[in-house]
């Protein structure tokens, strides 16, 4: 339906802008443009603003797919036959969480 009003204003609006003249069809796609642009700069403020203001009310860390983070220790996982860019011995690649690196 949506698609349908654009279509039908935009076949009015070209018709009202062959009916002016070339001189003022160009002034008034120029007002209609700064409106455009106006009200999709606002909308544009507003959407930011809404975002930044939900992202400040969580209070949970974000997680990757929100789910609850690694536990502490080292974790193996069977690669064999995928793809991944570290890959020990016998196709496991092992991650360690939560530990410091040496030297600190």
């Amino acid at each position: 339906m949506a698609f349908f009003v654009a279509g039908a204003a935009s076949a009015l609006w070209a018709v009202f802008l062959i009916s002016e003249g070339l001189d003022k069809a160009d002034k008034w796609s120029s007002v209609a443009a700064f409106i455009g642009t106006v009200v999709l700069g606002v909308l544009g403020l507003v959407t930011a603003r809404r975002s930044a203001n939900s992202t400040q009310g969580s209070t949970s860390p974000a997680a990757g797919d929100g789910g609850p983070p690694p536990s502490t220790g080292v974790q193996n996982i069977n690669v064999h036959g995928g793809i991944a860019p570290i890959v020990g011995p016998g196709g496991t690649q092992t991650n360690t969480f939560n530990i410091p690196p040496p030297g600190t």
